[in-house]
């Protein structure tokens, strides 16, 4: 999506698809453009009457981690800024959480815009048979 300039130079249009309600850990891949010039954000909201909550994790380069608690208030999404030095995780997630991911980026034609809806995936997965190897 290519933002057009308005009046107030804020105009732009996306559909997405649905963001699932997840229960389990989400990672937040992100990485800089070659340039630097982007910015990345979480959006969140809840599908619930009531209020939200979700856990952030942010794990630094030097391996430094921070965890913020978001309540998100029904009927009202929530944005958060997302580093892209960092690596980011969403966890603990009750009252319908959903998310997606933005990035915003410029060049010389204009800003550009991309945003996707997280989905869970699986982050271990167990053996369901183990048998020795006998000659």
């Amino acid at each position: 999506m290519r933002t057009a300039p308005g009046e107030d130079d804020e105009t732009g249009l996306a559909w997405l698809s649905a963001a699932p309600e997840f229960d389990g850990a989400l990672g937040v891949p992100v990485r800089a453009l070659a340039d630097g010039n982007s910015a990345w954000t979480l959006h969140m909201a809840t599908t619930d009457a009531d209020d939200g909550s979700i856990s952030l994790a942010r794990v630094a380069q030097d391996g430094v981690v921070s965890v913020e608690e978001i309540t998100v208030p029904a009927g009202q999404p929530v944005s958060v800024e997302i580093s892209a030095d960092d690596q980011s995780w969403l966890f603990g997630a009750n009252g319908g959480v959903r998310s997606m991911l933005s990035v915003r980026a410029s060049d010389d034609t204009g800003d550009l815009i991309a945003a996707s809806p997280l989905r869970g995936s699986t982050l271990t997965r167990g053996l369901t048979q183990v048998r020795p190897d006998l000659p």
